[in-house]
Formats: structure tokens, sequence, C-alpha cells
């Protein structure tokens, strides 16, 4: 192998792009009833509660911060009125208290 370094490298880029092929059909994100197919009794419920009752209903997003021990409390309230002034944003729930 030492004699012919050009073939080794090609034979290790080789294998690690076969490895690597299942990465080309890799969803991210969070899987919920609507990547389901539209078949399914889940995914119809799924889309009327989409429909009645807006658009985020079905998959609300949570925002966590750490903000050390000795954080200021109002730093919270300012980050949700932050979130909330955005326009695509229709609600922010009161912060949750972390329990030690």
């Amino acid at each position: 192998m030492a004699h012919h370094p050009w073939r080794s490298g090609i034979a290790a880029t080789a294998v690690l792009v076969t490895l690597a092929i299942p990465v080309l059909d890799m969803r991210l994100g969070q899987a919920d009833a609507g990547t389901d197919p539209v078949t399914t009794t889940h995914r119809r419920a799924y889309d009327l509660l989409a429909a009645g009752f807006g658009d985020g209903f079905n998959g609300p997003l949570l925002i966590a911060i750490d903000l050390g021990t000795n954080a200021d409390p109002g730093v919270t309230q300012q980050i949700a009125s932050a979130i909330a002034a955005d326009p695509g944003v229709r609600g922010v729930a009161p912060r949750a208290q972390r329990r030690r």
C-alpha cells in the first residue's frame, strides 16, 4: 500500500463516498403527521387541525434560553417581546420556570 499512495487514496475516497450515499436521502426537521401520505387518517386529521386553527398549530416552535445562574428575569420578557413583534409569530406563551 505504501508503494502506491494514489491507489490507496482513491480506494479510501471511494469507500467514504459509498458510505456517505445515505446522506442524500436525509430529511432534516421535526417529523410529524404532515410528512405522512395524505391517504392516512392521521394525516387528514393533521390537515383539518391546520385548516381549523391556522398555520403553526400542529408544530409550535419551542425556544429554550440558558441565561445562567444570576440572570436578570427581565431579559426573558425582552426576548419574548422581540419574538412576538415578528409578523410571522401568532403568539408567545409565558415562560416556564425551571425546576431544580
